[in-house]
Order: structure tokens, then sequence, then C-alpha cells
């Protein structure tokens, strides 16, 4: 600043166009290099604080990816080691006339009221999409996997509807007039027994309770295959979230 101050008391003095110029000139120079590293300090500040923001939804999504999962994982595997094996054990017993199986026929009826119907949220992963933080990621592979997300979430929602809509429709109006509730009710800790005993026998040979047996087993299968593979998308997410997250240290 004394340089200038010097050149302008000079040209001042001297009156000369030419050093006016050089004086006006280095005044702007300093505007222009002060509104530049103003820039650069407010765009410096501004990333760190967006950075802070983005590892703290880092640390959020894992929670809720890790709390979901764990939702998912667990009822996949009662759908795979119980539900569905029992749902076969079932229909063979209607397929074999096996009367001495009829406890375990009992059972599978009461698997039929069943449903892998889960419901659940990502509120974390919902406003980070919406907040625009992932387009700030320049990550293929973060992306496709977010696209394969939304894919496995509306086929898991539609799985979920065909579960109620079977429940409502088909299977629960057929026990209804069919079965007494009450002797397959798979809780039966709060059921009072009681009321026209089931035909077990007759409900071998009946070929809508096959049907509807056999609609609930497809079901299961395929909901199954969703969440599963939604689960897996959603850790593989997480894994490259941890990834990306270590980048902003």
């Amino acid at each position: 600043m004394g340089v200038f101050n010097k050149i302008r008391r000079n040209a001042i003095l001297s009156k000369s166009l030419k050093v006016y110029v050089k004086y006006g000139l280095g005044e702007i120079l300093i505007v222009i290099i002060g509104v530049f590293f103003a820039l650069q300090i407010n765009n410096w500040n501004d990333r760190r604080t967006e950075n802070e923001v983005m590892k703290s939804y880092f640390s959020k999504m894992h929670d809720e990816i890790n709390s979901t999962t764990q939702v998912i994982d667990y009822s996949s595997a009662y759908t795979k080691e119980y539900m569905i094996p029992q749902l076969r054990r079932g229909l063979k017993v209607m397929s074999t006339h096996q009367k001495d199986s009829l406890n375990e026929f009992k059972i599978a009826l009461g698997e039929l009221t069943e449903g892998e119907s889960l419901t659940f949220y990502l509120p974390i992963i919902d406003e980070f999409i919406n907040q625009g933080y992932l387009s700030k990621i320049d990550n293929e592979v973060l992306n496709r996997q977010f696209e394969n997300l939304n894919y496995f979430r509306s086929q898991c929602k539609i799985s979920n509807e065909l579960s109620r809509e079977y429940q409502i429709k088909l299977i629960k109006p057929y026990i209804g007039k069919h079965i007494n509730y009450s002797e397959i009710a798979i809780n039966q800790d709060y059921i009072q027994t009681g009321g026209t005993k089931t035909d077990l026998d007759k409900l071998l040979h009946d070929q809508e309770l096959r049907n509807l047996m056999t609609f609930q087993l497809e079901n299961l299968y395929k909901s199954t295959s969703n969440f599963t593979a939604l689960s897996a998308t959603l850790k593989r997410i997480d894994s490259n979230l941890i990834k990306i997250n270590k980048s902003f240290d």
C-alpha cells in the first residue's frame, strides 16, 4: 500500500495522466486480489461446512442401514427356514393324504395366515437424496447402487401389497368359512380355543385350499428374493459410503 500511496502523491504533484493510470490500475489490482482471497476463504469455509454435513449423513445412514438390514435379514431367514418349509410340508401332506401327518398340516395352515410383509422407512437416506447431496458425489458405482435401491424398494412395496391382498381377499375369507382359526393360530398364548372342530381330513382333498397354499408359497419366494436383494443392496451402499467418508477426512 505504501508504494501505491507514493505513486498517488507523485501523480498528484506531477499531474501526470500516465502516473494516474498506473495508480488506478494498482488500486484495482489490490481490490481484485482482496476479493479473490475473500472468495477463496468463503469457498473453503463452504466446502468445510458441506463436508461436515456429508460426514454426519454418512454416519446416520450407516446406523439406519445397519438397523434396517437386521430386521430384513431376520424376517427373510424366518421365511426361508420356517415358513416356506412348513408350507411345502403341508402341500406334501395334501398330495399323499397322510392322515398321520395332520399335525404338520395344521402347522402349515397356520403359516398360511402369515406373510412376509415388512413396513420400513429410510428417512435419512431419502433426506440425503432430496437435499441433493448424492449428486455432489462423483461416484458412478454409488449412483447405480442407489438406482438399484429404488428398484428393490418398489419391488418390496409390490410384494407387501400382494401379500395384504392375498390375506384380505382370498386367505382370510376362506379360513372364515372352512377353518376354526383358534386351532391353527400360530400364537396360542392369547387364543381361546373352542367352536366347531375343523375337518382336517376333508381339507386334505380341497383344491381351493391347495391353490391358496401354492399362491402363498409362490408369493413368499418372490418377496423373500426381493427383500434379500434389498438388504444386499443396502449393505453395498454402506460399504461404499464408508470408503467415500474416509476421503472427506
